[in-house]
């Protein structure tokens, strides 16, 4: 049986139903700050009721929860502000549940009648980890593609075996960690890249969430934007104009909302666009939205393309959804 919480967010109640064995959520992070320290109050939530620690980064400068300096319960962490890096950018916090990583998670409105909530930032190297090391690869029933959008649930697995893919393309078994090897994402904030369509749904089905629909996509898109256009002259493109000569950590281009959705990595999306010749296979080519850090930026916001699940290229990573009750249930 799923089990079921409630989100407070705001004045409203929000359910939201998680898989038993699910990653933690955060959400409504915020920061208070006094003339000696900064409060970053949230809340997190995790279905199997475990015992959460924390890590917490800005950009790709993580702060040592573990000094003795900090005030950490389940809703705040007290830090005193000479441990704060000098950054404007926002906290990226990060719960563990002894098995996975989960981070934080804002309500968009996808549809009508029902509620859903997109994580603000990519999904991190630290986070794609834990599914790497608990098995994911090797555990057939993440694999399966159960939502009836292919006639062979089982082919995800098959190309698993087939290819030998064992973690992401750029990572290295022998290095420690194993991102580590990653020429272009080697942080553990940065985002993860090298990831096929098939990877990010078995990650999903692993970690309790789910790949985002395209309304949600542009539901966060729409939240992200003032005014035409989104955040073209905050968005990782076009090599290293921007400071960065590939990838930036998660949270570099922030708007008051989500964070890089303009450029960075593609980002898979779980709908099938069309039917395309791949190589030697016939794909039913999924859905890829935002740009990256490879992408020209006079193409965005309409940066949307689709092409075979196959794809592991170094500019591809995801972001998640987390599953919700419609109104009324």
């Amino acid at each position: 049986m799923l089990n079921s919480r409630i989100i407070i967010l705001g004045l409203f109640l929000v359910p939201i139903i998680l898989l038993p064995n699910s990653v933690p959520i955060i959400t409504d992070v915020r920061i208070a700050r006094t003339d000696s320290t900064a409060i970053i109050h949230f809340s997190s939530f995790d279905s199997d009721n475990d015992s959460l620690t924390y890590r917490l980064a800005f950009g790709d400068e993580e702060i040592d929860l573990a000094q003795k300096a900090l005030a950490i319960s389940n809703d705040s962490i007290k830090i005193p502000l000479d441990l704060l890096p000098d950054t404007d950018l926002p906290p990226h916090l990060f719960a563990y549940d002894g098995t996975g990583y989960g981070g934080e998670y804002l309500e968009v409105a996808p549809a009508k009648n029902a509620r859903a909530f997109l994580s603000r930032f990519e999904i991190t190297n630290l986070e794609f980890e834990a599914f790497v090391e608990n098995g994911g690869y090797e555990t057939e029933q993440y694999w399966i593609i159960d939502d009836g959008s292919i006639s062979v649930p089982k082919l995800g697995w098959r190309y698993q075996g087939k290819f030998g893919w064992l973690h992401p393309a750029g990572w290295d078994n022998h290095s420690d960690p194993p991102y580590a090897s990653d020429t272009v994402s080697s942080g553990p904030f940065h985002p993860v890249v090298g990831v096929s369509w098939w990877e990010c749904w078995a990650y999903c089905k692993w970690a309790g969430v789910e790949l985002p629909t395209e309304e949600q996509w542009r539901a966060a898109a729409n939240k992200a934007t003032t005014g035409s256009g989104i955040l073209v002259v905050r968005g990782n493109f076009d090599g290293n104009r921007d400071g960065f000569a590939a990838l930036a950590p998660t949270g570099s281009y922030p708007s008051l909302d989500f964070a890089d959705l303009a450029g960075n990595v593609w980002e898979w999306l779980v709908i099938v666009r069309d039917v395309i010749d791949y190589a030697e296979f016939t794909c039913a080519a999924r859905a890829l939205a935002g740009g990256s850090w490879r992408s020209s930026a006079n193409l965005f916001p309409d940066h949307r393309r689709s092409h075979c699940p196959l794809l592991r290229d170094p500019d591809i990573g995801l972001r998640t959804a987390v599953k919700t009750i419609p109104y009324g249930e």
